[in-house]
């Protein structure tokens, strides 16, 4: 709608610049820069969790390491894991590889991985509350708890508690968080 206003061509770059001003860019992280840590901390063909897959950026880097590891990533969002899986069964095609993502549609908090302590390592950009709003699907994290305070103890604790229990022991579980200002 922005971009139309200002009359300007809804090409992708024209529409992100509108998004930025109003302060609700969506962003991806960098594939390379993810397989840089993801293979840092990873063993050849260990496991990687990743509890937020976002927009496939950690999923692409882990897929395109010549470690062979194996990805796991979870996001509640069904379009998420559309995307996602279609993204890695094209790197799967085009690298010949089978069987090195699973993907789970469900919310990081809910994900109950009761002791199982399959992955060597976890690595993970979550959604910082509601300063990124990628859909106002309720599955989403800030719509399920919209207060701060609900959303630190419920979707953070739970997602701590069950990345924790997908972890082998001594595993690095590693958090990108940047600050944020909430001003509601």
């Amino acid at each position: 709608r922005g971009a139309l206003r200002t009359r300007r061509s809804i090409a992708p770059c024209n529409v992100r610049g509108i998004m930025t001003l109003m302060g609700a860019t969506p962003s991806n992280f960098k594939p390379f820069s993810a397989q840089l840590v993801i293979e840092r901390y990873t063993p050849t063909n260990g496991v990687y969790f990743d509890s937020s897959q976002g927009l496939g950026g950690r999923l692409l880097g882990c897929l395109t390491s010549q470690k062979n590891i194996k990805y796991i990533g979870v996001d509640p969002w069904r379009e998420t894991n559309i995307c996602n899986n279609k993204l890695g069964q094209y790197c799967e095609e085009t690298l010949c590889k089978s069987s090195s993502y699973k993907l789970f549609q469900i919310g990081s908090e809910k994900a109950k991985f009761s002791n199982e302590a399959i992955a060597d390592f976890s690595f993970t950009s979550p959604p910082y509350f509601d300063c990124e709003q990628y859909t106002d699907d309720p599955t989403q994290c800030y719509i399920a708890y919209p207060q701060l305070s609900k959303w630190i103890s419920n979707f953070c604790g739970m997602t701590i508690k069950n990345t924790y229990n997908i972890l082998k022991p001594g595993a690095f579980y590693v958090v990108d968080i940047a600050d944020f200002m909430h001003n509601k």
